[in-house]
């Protein structure tokens, strides 16, 4: 949890720093983004993914880890990533 504290610190500093839509402020999402947004997957539960394991549900996780997820959710860094998967991703033209 320090290690993922750590990173979500540094990429919410990286947003800050710049005001831009991706992290390394270009106007197109880059392997930094898709990759951040990937391993951000387990701390932010993304609606668009809850049919993978279950959704973001006070009744089907616990309160612990759903308060957790929801301190994620709410840094700059959980927004940018809950914006990759609202807007980046592909899957159901790859369907």
């Amino acid at each position: 949890k320090q290690h993922v504290d750590e990173v979500f610190e540094k990429v919410n500093q990286m947003l800050e720093r710049h005001g831009g839509s991706f992290l390394l402020n270009t106007t197109y999402p880059t392997a930094a983004d898709i990759t951040f947004a990937a391993l951000a997957y387990p701390m932010i539960w993304p609606p668009q993914c809850d049919d993978l394991v279950f959704g973001y549900d006070i009744n089907r996780m616990s309160k612990q880890l759903h308060d957790q997820v929801s301190i994620y959710r709410g840094q700059l860094a959980g927004q940018f990533a809950l914006r990759m998967y609202d807007q980046q991703r592909i899957v159901d033209r790859v369907q």
